[in-house]
Order: structure tokens, then C-alpha cells, then sequence
């Protein structure tokens, strides 16, 4: 198989959590593509985050996503026997939701 990982993308945020993930791809034949992810509040190391691997279907909902400021995708793409015919994949893309501060507290009542 071929594989690609992608960079750490940093969401801005800890403990943001990724909530759909989409990709365009062909798989002519007996190819396949299959797409993992990651994520983590803290780089491990140069263009790593720290981490399991999760495997995502494209469209899918996903159960119980690991939350982190960074996120990285890796996809591995499989031939066909042959080797003659190759998947690809054009486009991934992601949607998440930032862990928010709690709100602004302006004003407490005082009990005496």
C-alpha cells in the first residue's frame, strides 16, 4: 500500500473535537482506500501528534472522537493486484468543534 500522513493541524484549541470527516475519492477495480486519524493536545515530536490511530469511513458519524488541539489524518491506498490500477484520493476535509472557554462571570451576589 501507499501511504500518506499529513502534517499536525493545529485547531486552535485544546480538547477540540473532530465531528465529520469527508473525502473524494476514485477506486476503480479492486483498489481500495482506507483513512485513520489522530489527535492529541500536544505535538510529540517534529510533524507527529501522539496517539492511536482511528479508522473513519468518509461520511460517517463518529463514535467516541479523541479530542486534542491537533489533529492528523494518515490514508493508505491499496492497488489492485496487479498493481495496473491505483485509488486516489482528491480532497479531505473536516469539520470540528473547539472546546470553548467557560462563559465571562461579570457579577456575583454576595450573601451576608
Amino acid at each position: 500500500p501507499w501511504i500518506a500522513i499529513t502534517d499536525p493541524i493545529d485547531l486552535g484549541t485544546t480538547d477540540s473535537v473532530v465531528r465529520s470527516m469527508s473525502a473524494q475519492q476514485t477506486t476503480p477495480g479492486n483498489t481500495a482506500v482506507f483513512y485513520y486519524y489522530r489527535a492529541a493536545n500536544q505535538e510529540s515530536g517534529p510533524k507527529t501528534v501522539e496517539g492511536k490511530w482511528t479508522q473513519f469511513t468518509p461520511g460517517s458519524t463518529l463514535s467516541s472522537p479523541p479530542a486534542g488541539r491537533f489533529v492528523q489524518f494518515k490514508i493508505a491506498l491499496l492497488p489492485d493486484g496487479t498493481g495496473e490500477r491505483t485509488p486516489t484520493v482528491s480532497d479531505l476535509s473536516f469539520t470540528y468543534q473547539p472546546r470553548l472557554p467557560p462563559p465571562a462571570v461579570s457579577s456575583v451576589p454576595l450573601m451576608v
